[in-house]
């Protein structure tokens, strides 16, 4: 089994299953709440959420972690809910997509605050997961502020601490795994992924028919839920033979899915016929839908299954006492069932569920009981030749009469009983559910999403638009500069990225990339790691373009994030990922060699004395040596960074020792076309508060020298010594690429809907406000 990279594990070994905890929600900055430009409604929200965390009791979290693994990268689909006094507060589903570095995740979250009726909002959202799997980073926007969280998973693998920062506000989450953890074992690990493979595929059926807002979903959802249940505590139940129960739930679930796929085509069995022919006729309510699928898989499929697999041992022992422990299970899960129907169908089944006390689920066990007992009892007949003919025949004729008698059942119903059930009717609910990661991305950048652009934006963006001809100008300068300079910003969708090159060459986008690699050998790596982002078969034709290997390309882009690893923490706690990262670099031509060299020597390639880099760390990039000391002279730096004639610049610490100045220098030795202030804020996170005044002149200088308008105004006049750097980098992060801000004056019409977002959150922090352009 190979190795699982860290956002395998995170999603799919620690993560995956349900979880169960509280939540906290705190305005730690009232005035900078105020200032805050979100909407009043958002403001109420905070400030609902805040009042109730003051409240005796706790505020109750609900999540579950849905793996599908076998989709592209992986997939996790997540749904967490908040109840505050029985009352559902808030509602989240997420597809989080797994990028094939095995980190990286991006999600499409698709989010309700307050109960059923209230809307649904959607946003785009980022995570990085390290540490082998037991943490996480996450960047989205909530209550229309950008919020920064951390995961920490517990050494025991049971517990989930998580805490999310704004500007204002922190969200504190406190978790316990409400389910058993996978078994380590390798043939109960099999047994249980088995099972959880079979409720993947109902949950895809399951997905599929709320879209479609078919009723057969109501069964489904229980099915797949059932499944994770057995599967989960398969290892725990004292089954005398678990491979005998994964066998017959694979040919119970099969008979299943078969009937599904084939319905309507002339296959599927009769009895499946006239159920679903029920449940389509929108007569039934949720409870029945429910009843009539189990009714229909138990009687039917259920003696057909048993007797495929076989009632005995080879020994020839019954295994009545593995099919009652099956009931168990099932008879545990009726109480979170019906939580579940109530919060995804009809709240109708919790108010009954109530009501009836524990009455409901002793009915439901009897049920079970009969229903499965009498399955048991048909398999015996089927098995022999001289009444299975007839056994079948019988299974056929009960399970059409109890369609039949939900069928009729309506008509004979007084008036105030019929309107009742037609009222419970009217309260059936479809469930949301987020849309594919990817194609959410693809909708905002081929503008599909529908965007509301405020008053004061269009008449901002009218105002860039009569620049046309000086934006077109600069786009193509920023794009050359984009290919030689820059890897794929986390802005930029494949589509930008398409757009762009065909603005700027109308020969295509491939066209820069070989001039790019031959003028700055030092980017091919760069270059590599973004061309492997892009979809096929864009991405075999930029690899053909710059004359790398399929192979070398992956490995390009896990240079990319070890040379950021590097940044972050010190040559010496990243040279082993360096190390990993490298060594099939040479035989693709791209200067891996040269990165070796460097750690053999324990300083780094560099010497901190004069400032400048060594031979070995020219070598790197491939650039001569003067020309490095010429980038990176005390003059040079100076004269980029401050309009003052002093020296003196940022020496916070930072992690594994040394100063900010040479983190920057080690990373961005050939960043020569705009000045470096904007640089040292993206990637330093430490800014001194003496140095204020000076960085915000310096940054308004580099974002004007870019974008050639005032924009650097508005980012300064968000900066103030008492917001944490966290803040200001998530303010910066809007501008890090001036090519978007570009394209955004060119092309307003093509907003996606995260620059949208930011563009809106750019113009309010402007003094101007909607006359400001």
């Amino acid at each position: 089994m190979p190795a699982l990279r860290d956002s395998q594990v995170y999603y799919f070994e620690l993560g995956e299953g349900r979880w169960e905890g509280k939540l906290s929600f705190t305005i730690l900055d009232v005035r900078g709440f105020l200032r805050a430009k979100i909407s009043p409604r958002e403001k109420a929200l905070a400030v609902l959420l805040h009042a109730l965390g003051r409240l005796p009791g706790k505020t109750v979290m609900r999540a579950e972690i849905l793996g599908a693994p076998d989709e592209g990268d992986g997939v996790a689909r997540v749904e967490v809910s908040v109840y505050r006094f029985g009352m559902e507060v808030s509602r989240l589903r997420g597809h989080y997509a797994l990028d094939e570095g095995g980190h990286g995740v991006r999600i499409h979250i698709t989010q309700r605050y307050g109960p059923h009726g209230f809307p649904w909002e959607d946003r785009p959202g980022r995570a990085v997961i390290s540490h082998a799997g037991r943490r996480a980073q996450y960047d989205m926007k909530m209550l229309g502020e950008d919020f920064e969280g951390h995961y920490l998973v517990a050494e025991d693998r049971l517990h989930l601490d998580a805490r999310y920062a704004s500007a204002w506000a922190e969200v504190e989450e406190v978790m316990t795994r409400a389910c058993p953890l996978k078994p380590t074992e390798p043939q109960a690990r099999a047994r249980c992924e088995a099972l959880l493979e079979l409720a993947r595929d109902i949950e895809a059926r399951c997905r599929d028919f709320d879209l479609r807002q078919d009723p057969r979903a109501v069964f489904a959802h229980v099915y797949a839920y059932f499944l994770r249940d057995l599967a989960y505590g398969l290892h725990e139940q004292g089954f005398e033979d678990p491979d005998w129960v994964v066998r017959l739930g694979k040919a119970f679930a099969q008979r299943y899915d078969a009937a599904m796929q084939t319905y309507g085509q002339g296959g599927a069995p009769w009895a499946w016929c006239e159920a679903i022919d029920l449940m389509l006729s929108g007569k039934l309510t949720v409870v029945d839908e429910l009843l009539i699928s189990m009714g229909v898989h138990i009687g039917h499929d259920l003696p057909r299954a048993l007797a495929q697999v076989g009632l005995t041992t080879p020994d020839g022992r019954s295994r009545i006492a593995d099919f009652h422990r099956v009931n168990l299970v099932l008879e545990r899960a009726i109480d979170p069932i019906q939580d579940r129907l109530a919060e995804r169908y009809n709240p109708i089944v919790g108010v009954v569920d109530r009501v009836l006390g524990g009455m409901d689920e002793e009915i439901a066990r009897a049920g079970i009981r009969s229903a499965r007992g009498r399955a048991w009892y048909d398999a015996e007949l089927l098995r022999h030749p001289e009444s299975g003919e007839e056994t079948a025949k019988d299974i056929d004729a009960r399970v059409g009469a109890l369609c039949r008698l939900l069928l009729g059942r309506p008509r004979r119903h007084t008036l105030p009983r019929r309107l009742f059930r037609r009222a419970v009717r009217t309260l059936r609910r479809h469930p949301r559910h987020a849309a594919a990661a990817e194609a959410f991305y693809s909708r905002c950048a081929d503008g599909a999403h529908n965007l509301t652009v405020p008053a004061w934006a269009q008449a901002a963006l009218g105002a860039h638009t009569r620049r046309a001809a000086n934006a077109s100008r600069l786009l193509q300068d920023n794009l050359r500069h984009f290919l030689q300079n820059r890897p794929l910003d986390s802005l930029l969708t494949p589509g930008d990225v398409r757009r762009l090159g065909a603005a700027v060459d109308g020969e295509g986008w491939w066209a820069n990339l070989p001039r790019a690699a031959e003028e700055r050998p030092d980017t091919k790596v760069t270059l590599a790691a973004l061309v492997a982002d892009l979809p096929e078969p864009i991405r075999s034709e930029g690899l053909r373009a710059l004359g790398v290997r399929e192979g070398a390309a992956l490995r390009a882009v896990d240079v990319q994030e070890a040379l950021v690893e590097v940044l972050r923490r010190g040559f010496d706690a990243a040279r082993a990922r360096l190390s990993t990262a490298v060594d099939a670099l040479d035989a693709a031509g791209l200067p891996a060699g040269a990165v070796l060299t460097i750690l053999d020597d324990p300083n780094g390639g560099y010497d901190p004395d004069t400032r400048v880099f060594t031979a070995k760390a020219a070598a790197v990039f491939d650039v001569d040596l003067e020309a490095v000391r010429w980038m990176l002279s005390p003059d040079r730096w100076d004269d980029a960074i401050t309009p003052v004639e002093e020296t003196h610049w940022v020496d916070a610490p930072v992690n594994g020792g040394g100063v900010f100045y040479e983190r920057v220098n080690l990373f961005y030795p050939y960043l020569t076309h705009h000045p470096l202030a904007l640089e040292n804020l993206l990637f330093g996170r430490v800014v001194h508060e003496a140095d204020q005044a000076r960085t915000e002149y310096a940054l308004k200088r580099s974002l004007d020298d870019v974008l050639d308008v005032d924009e650097g105004y508005l980012l300064a006049r968000t900066l103030a010594p008492g917001k944490t750097v966290v803040v200001l980098e998530k303010r910066l992060r809007v501008y890090r690429n001036p090519t978007l801000y570009t394209l955004l004056r060119c092309n307003p019409d093509g907003l996606s809907f995260m620059l949208a977002q930011w563009l809106q959150d750019a113009a309010l922090t402007h003094p101007g406000g909607a006359q400001s352009s």
